[in-house]
């Protein structure tokens, strides 16, 4: 019997173990008052921030697909035109 009850708490414990927060908790707002307004008009601003950034960050994603890709001096098995030929040997 004390197998059996040893068995259940460690699987008890196990399955309470993995019943985590794994992010940072979050402050409630203020109930009233002055902070009311204030922890609104900070989330609002937070909000704002980060749409400006998801905004840039899918500009930024957007132009890097557009972009042509960058041209390597190998494609071109040619010598550059500026280049002189080669003295030929005698």
């Amino acid at each position: 019997m004390s197998r059996i009850a040893t068995l259940a708490a460690l699987a008890a414990l196990a399955a309470l173990a993995a019943c985590g927060h794994r992010t940072s908790l979050e402050r409630p707002a203020p109930m009233w008052g002055d902070a009311r307004e204030q922890w609104k008009a900070e989330q609002a601003a937070a909000a704002e921030a980060a749409r400006q950034r998801q905004e840039a960050e899918r500009a930024a994603a957007a132009q890097a697909q557009t972009a042509p890709p960058a041209s390597s001096p190998l494609d071109n098995a040619a010598p550059p035109a500026s280049t002189p030929p080669a003295p030929q040997p005698q």
